[in-house]
């Protein structure tokens, strides 16, 4: 008999039903409760609508079979994972046989579906794209949209790898993550467990450092990717939309930013100033956002230059200064040229032991002084130092910039006429 989209067969690919349909009611081959494994790749709606009907109730619920043989209905997937009143035998007064049939799959569409977890702190199924073994944890890798600091979740050993599992973030330490997963024995019996692990170890060796010694913090670099993926990293549109993504906590992030700048790190730095410039979880201080750019730009990143450059512009928490926004801009220019000299391995950040990176560091910060200081010290400084500097950078955009920098400042020296 020919597919009529209802009576399918077990291998049936049409796209409605049998085991690769894309339709998540499925034949009874597709509920064979395997399908959270890693070899199917499991979908989020999945985990979000029943898959089948009581057999004894005909109610819409989620069934699953666990390796070992055991069988269990769920109201709702995730947790407190409460399994289904009336195939339930240790609280139901209905016979246990009388629901030893296969589940129904459901002809239309659910009543019901799990609702979408609105903040970072509600329950999400754990989609693993990737599960290996590493001693006594099972390395998960999660996709990149769930907006995690790193990668990878590392779990007990055998929890995630056959049952559903779910996630959040953890509502008391922005650190770590909590991960609830199940496991039914040949007898039906549930057993729960809720693991909190890290968010931020990136590979086995920093799995490895945080079991020898648990009380180690992260660091300053981990704890901004914290506060990043709580807040920036949901932003796609120029909007406020993004504000409002599951996604999004900008008390705890710029908590984290915080921290983090408290040891110095730059991008934590440059990141309160937005969130002070632009009102992000904060009221609007333009004075700070400012300071927080000035103190960021001395790494030469691109980024809080260009942040600081619009400020001397449209005089956000100083005095309107174009010319000086001009030459930040030029700074600017000659950034992206000495990183596409120096090789896409280096675009990301300018290297302390790089002579090139120490060079232009020297150059412009010497710049930046000699712009505070009076025009005659300033043409002075040009004429003397950064003159003789410029033949020395192999870059021909660098030396054009600089070269322009340089006559303009002397322009400055020569008196003007009518």
């Amino acid at each position: 008999m020919g597919c009529n989209a209802w009576n399918h067969a077990p291998d049936c690919d049409c796209g409605w039903g049998g085991d690769t349909g894309a339709s998540p009611y499925r034949h009874s081959r597709a509920i064979d409760g395997l399908d959270w494994r890693t070899d199917r790749k499991p979908r989020y709606a999945t985990f979000m609508n029943p898959n089948a009907l009581c057999p004894v109730c005909g109610a819409c619920v989620y069934f699953y079979r666990a390796p070992s043989g055991g069988r269990v209905f769920f109201d709702e997937l995730g947790p407190p994972w409460p399994k289904h009143w009336c195939t339930d035998h240790q609280r139901s007064s209905v016979p246990q046989h009388r629901w030893h049939d296969e589940p129904v799959l459901a002809p239309t569409a659910p009543e019901k579906a799990k609702p979408l977890p609105m903040s970072p702190y509600d329950w999400r199924p754990l989609l693993a794209e990737e599960i290996a073994g590493v001693g006594k944890f099972d390395r998960v890798r999660v996709p990149k949209w769930e907006h995690l600091p790193s990668k990878y979740l590392y779990v007990a050993s055998d929890w995630v790898r056959d049952a559903p599992a779910f996630w959040r973030w953890s509502p008391s330490d922005p650190t770590m993550v909590e991960v609830s997963c199940v496991r039914v024995d040949q007898n039906g019996a549930l057993r729960t467990e809720t693991f909190a692990v890290p968010n931020w170890l990136n590979d086995d060796e920093a799995l490895r450092i945080w079991l020898t010694k648990p009380s180690t913090p992260p660091t300053a670099e981990q704890v901004n990717s914290i506060g990043w993926c709580l807040s920036f990293s949901a932003r796609t549109h120029a909007d406020g939309w993004w504000l409002r993504s599951r996604t999004v906590d900008t008390d705890v992030a710029r908590s984290c930013f915080e921290q983090a700048a408290k040891q110095g790190h730059i991008p934590a730095i440059n990141n309160l100033g937005v969130m002070y410039r632009d009102g992000i979880g904060v009221a609007v201080d333009p004075v700070r956002a400012f300071e927080c750019f000035q103190v960021a730009a001395q790494a030469l990143d691109i980024v809080p230059v260009r942040h600081l450059a619009r400020c001397y512009r449209e005089g956000i928490g100083c005095d309107p200064d174009p010319s000086y926004g001009t030459f930040l801009e030029e700074l600017i220019s000659v950034l992206e040229s000495e990183w596409d000299s120096m090789g896409a391995e280096n675009v990301m950040s300018l290297n302390i032991d790089n002579p090139i990176d120490d060079r232009l560091k020297t150059t412009w910060q010497m710049l930046q002084h000699a712009y505070s200081k009076p025009v005659a010290e300033r043409v002075a400084f040009v004429r003397v130092t950064l003159m003789p500097m410029i033949p020395h950078f192999k870059c021909g955009l660098t030396r054009a910039a600089l070269t322009k920098s340089a006559r303009r400042i002397l322009d400055e020296g020569h008196p003007k006429m009518a």
